[in-house]
């Protein structure tokens, strides 16, 4: 496998361990029964939690441009391989 491929899969992985990781934070500070229940006056999660919670948000909005790029990097050295093999 290439190696950006294998980095992108690293990286759609990772925002799976941050979703974990920030509802972990947002439990210790709210509770299941405000988790669970209506979010509209859920106060803002501090610390730790706060900051996963903006990293996990920051990474599914760079992954998308992310993902792009590594697919156009893919497609461009699969077609120089390929002119090279003519």
């Amino acid at each position: 496998m290439k190696p950006e491929l294998t980095l992108l899969i690293w990286a759609a992985q990772l925002p799976l361990v941050q979703a974990v990781v920030a509802v972990q934070g947002a439990l210790m500070q709210v509770g299941l029964s405000g988790l669970a229940g209506n979010c509209d006056g859920l106060p803002e999660i501090k610390g730790w939690g706060g900051r996963v919670a903006r990293a996990h948000r920051n990474m599914l909005e760079s992954l998308v441009l992310f993902a792009a790029l590594v697919r156009n990097l893919v497609d461009r050295l699969t077609l120089a391989n390929t002119r090279l093999a003519r």
